[in-house]
């Protein structure tokens, strides 16, 4: 595997498909990106500490109420590779599309940010977030 494709946090590892690459936050440790290089789309993931949070839906509801945008709402949950039960807040963020999927593990919220931009196709964004969700590998 092509350790640049690799997104590395504490708690979590992602693969991202041919043609992303994956850079480390210079303002944080606990926050990677990958990028796919043509479209401008952009993927976050975070995985830090929140007393604040201890369930999924407080964590979810801490979310919406960072963003503050009415554009955003949660939507059914999701299941992320290894069973992980993870939240999703979907909706528009300028012209780009944005999808946040967060689970807690082990007292950490862990939260992957999708943009991706309006000319890849619904079912190029679909593949790619599943692609993404499935290939989770989580600490013990």
């Amino acid at each position: 595997m092509d350790p640049s494709r690799l997104m590395v946090e504490e708690d979590v590892t992602f693969t991202f498909p041919e043609g992303w690459t994956v850079e480390e936050s210079n303002v944080s440790a606990d926050i990677s990106s990958a990028t796919d290089g043509t479209t401008g789309s952009r993927v976050s993931l975070s995985d830090s500490p929140d007393s604040a949070a201890p369930t999924l839906d407080q964590a979810a509801e801490n979310a919406l109420k960072a963003y503050d945008d009415p554009a955003l709402k949660r939507v059914e949950n999701v299941t992320m590779g290894g069973g992980a039960e993870a939240y999703q807040i979907r909706g528009k963020r300028g012209m780009a599309d944005f999808w946040e999927f967060g689970t807690i593990h082990n007292g950490a919220r862990v939260y992957l940010g999708f943009t991706l931009a309006p000319m890849l196709s619904a079912r190029e964004k679909r593949e790619l977030i599943d692609s993404v969700l499935a290939s989770a590998q989580w600490a013990a």
